[in-house]
């Protein structure tokens, strides 16, 4: 379990890609895929990068500070717990570990960590702009549209777009993205001060991938770069990650990562009782499996004659609409002809997706 723990806090933590259940941990850029039950080679539509981060449930969390806010405290606190307990665990890398052993060391950790998140908080584009399709739905036409987003005009290179998607999507090197491969600041890949780390060659990945890219609050992302990571501490950086994926697993690790967990969410939601075990590995697995176990159950209920009997209403209901189109009054032809290759596009799930 730490070994994995270990491998997603340094592959996974800057840039989430979520594949069904496995896009449970947002780190800085969620992009769900949407597969359904394992990693395919590409997502079946545009990724969809955009601003996440925090562990608490909204930017607005951070604007006082911890002495003044219950929430922040809490926040605080938990964060230390969870340091003290990978510690003692031997979960953490050296760097990080010497310091969370020791409590004044551990708490000024945290404070770092606290402060770098509530920048990121700072950076989020409101709620309110981001109704507007154009600030949710950002087509970019290539990964180096993107890499010149979070460069800015004359910020170093600290990510590489295109060789991350080369390890993530071909299984290549982490080398050159700014992603550290050992667990370290010392060495870590991540510039100090600024440098840019060595070029990432790709050859074909970004023709491979699935265009057009989709942003949804290309403002974020360009702040975080330019503004946030280029100058924050690369300890404090790699903390901050260790502790996203800390603050993830937390709920399936050992009963001291669990009630920390538990305690933190009695103060943001006023939850009374922590489920048994069973109850929350049952929640778990339906969340996660949901279309798996629901077969289970649809194939004992639900015969294959039944869903020929709904998939043929729904056809007739869909031939109906189409007939309908050419003699709304309120509908011009342009419209109509939308309208109609709208339906024939839908996908129609009856007992649930055809998973072979």
């Amino acid at each position: 379990m730490w070994d994995r723990l270990g491998e997603a806090a340094r592959t996974t933590a800057w840039w989430r890609p979520g594949n069904g259940i496995f896009d449970r941990t947002d780190g800085l850029f969620p992009v769900p895929c949407g597969t359904l039950l394992a990693p395919t080679p590409f997502p079946p539509f545009p990724p969809l990068p955009s601003q996440s981060g925090l562990g608490l449930p909204s930017p607005e969390y951070y604007k006082k500070s911890p002495r003044d806010d219950p929430y922040l405290r809490a926040y605080t606190s938990y964060l230390d717990r969870l340091l003290a307990l990978a510690a003692a665990d031997g979960a953490l890398p050296p760097a990080t570990a010497d310091s969370a052993r020791h409590p004044v060391r551990r708490a000024a950790l945290v404070r770092a960590a606290l402060a770098f998140e509530t920048e990121l908080a700072a950076a989020f584009v409101p709620k309110a702009e981001l109704r507007d399709p154009k600030a949710y739905y950002e087509p970019v036409p290539s990964l180096r549209d993107l890499q010149r987003l979070t460069d800015g005009r004359q910020g170093p290179r600290l990510f590489r777009w295109e060789t991350f998607a080369n390890a993530y999507y071909a299984g290549g090197s982490l080398a050159g993205t700014g992603i550290p491969e050992g667990g370290d600041a010392e060495g870590s890949g991540i510039p100090e001060g600024g440098s840019a780390p060595p070029d990432g060659v790709l050859e074909g990945v970004s023709a491979r991938l699935p265009s057009p890219l989709v942003l949804s609050g290309s403002v974020y992302l360009s702040r975080v770069f330019t503004s946030v990571v280029v100058r924050t501490n690369v300890s404090t950086v790699l903390a901050y990650l260790q502790l996203q994926v800390l603050q993830e697993y937390a709920r399936h690790l050992s009963d001291g990562y669990v009630q920390a967990t538990f305690e933190m969410n009695k103060v943001l939601s006023g939850a009374l009782d922590l489920p048994e075990r069973w109850k929350r590995c049952v929640a778990r697995t339906d969340a996660d499996l949901g279309y798996a176990t629901g077969r289970i159950f649809v194939d004992e209920l639900f015969s294959s004659a039944s869903r020929a009997a709904a998939l043929h209403m729904i056809g007739g209901i869909k031939a109906a609409f189409k007939a309908s189109l050419p003699v709304l009054g309120w509908l011009d032809s342009p419209g109509a002809r939308i309208a109609a290759r709208k339906v024939g596009a839908g996908h129609d799930v009856v007992r649930g997706p055809e998973l072979g």
